[in-house]
C-alpha cells in the first residue's frame, strides 16, 4: 500500500516550485542624478572649482587659455544603468563670447567617452556696448571671477541633450564639458543645475 504524503508537504513542494519558476524581476529604472554644487563638487567630476554667480553655486570658472583655471571638466559615472537619458544644465557664459563668423569666434562642446560630440555651440547671446566688456547688453547679471580684474556680464543658456545607450562605454558614462574662448581673462564659463534623468 502506497503512503500518501500529508497535504502540508504537497503545499510546500508546490510553493518551492512556484518560487523557482518565477521570472526574475526587471531591473529597477535608474532615477537619475542631479548636482547643484552648493556643497562643492564630488569626486565624479574631474575638475571641481566652484564660483557663486548671482546667488547660484556653479562649477567653474573654466578657461583653456588661462593657467589659473582648468580648461574643462569630465563627469564620470559607473553606477548608472545604460539607457536613454536627458542631460540638462545651465551654461553660464561669462564675458563677451564671440559667435561664428568673428575672427575671434568661440566654441563650447559636450562630448561623451566614446568620442562623440553631443553638442557644439558656436552662437552665443553675449553682447557688449562697443568694445567695453564692462557694459554688457541683455545680460543676467555681473560677476567677478578669479581671472578678471573687474565685474563682467554673464548670460545663462539652458541646455538639454538627449543621451542613448551608445554614449556608455564599458559600463561607464563619461561626459566632457569643454569651452574654447579666445580671451584669457574676460571670457570664461561655468555650469550649474546639472541633471541626468531617464526618458
Amino acid at each position: 500500500m502506497r503512503t500518501r504524503r500529508p497535504p502540508a508537504v504537497l503545499e510546500l513542494l508546490v510553493l518551492v516550485a512556484l518560487v523557482l519558476l518565477r521570472p526574475s524581476p526587471a531591473p529597477a529604472a535608474d532615477a537619475g542624478r542631479s548636482w547643484d554644487f552648493g556643497a562643492g563638487a564630488g569626486p565624479e567630476w574631474s575638475s571641481r572649482p566652484t564660483l557663486a554667480i548671482g546667488g547660484v553655486a556653479a562649477l567653474g570658472p573654466f578657461n583653456r587659455r588661462n593657467a589659473q583655471t582648468p580648461d574643462g571638466t569630465t563627469l564620470s559615472l559607473t553606477d548608472i544603468a545604460p539607457g536613454n537619458y536627458t542631460l540638462s544644465f545651465d551654461l553660464y557664459l561669462i564675458g563677451s563670447w564671440d559667435s561664428a563668423g568673428s575672427d575671434k569666434a568661440d566654441v563650447f562642446e559636450v562630448g561623451d567617452g566614446t568620442g562623440r560630440v553631443l553638442l557644439r555651440m558656436t552662437e552665443f547671446p553675449c553682447r557688449i556696448e562697443g568694445a567695453d566688456e564692462g557694459r554688457p547688453v541683455g545680460h543676467a547679471g555681473l560677476v567677478r571671477t578669479p581671472l578678471s580684474e573687474r565685474e563682467l556680464g554673464y548670460w545663462i543658456v539652458p541646455v538639454r541633450i538627449a543621451l542613448g545607450p551608445e554614449s556608455f562605454a564599458g559600463g561607464r558614462l563619461s561626459l566632457t564639458f569643454r569651452g574654447a574662448p579666445t580671451a584669457r581673462r574676460v571670457e570664461s564659463w561655468a555650469i550649474a543645475a546639472v541633471g541626468l534623468r531617464p526618458r
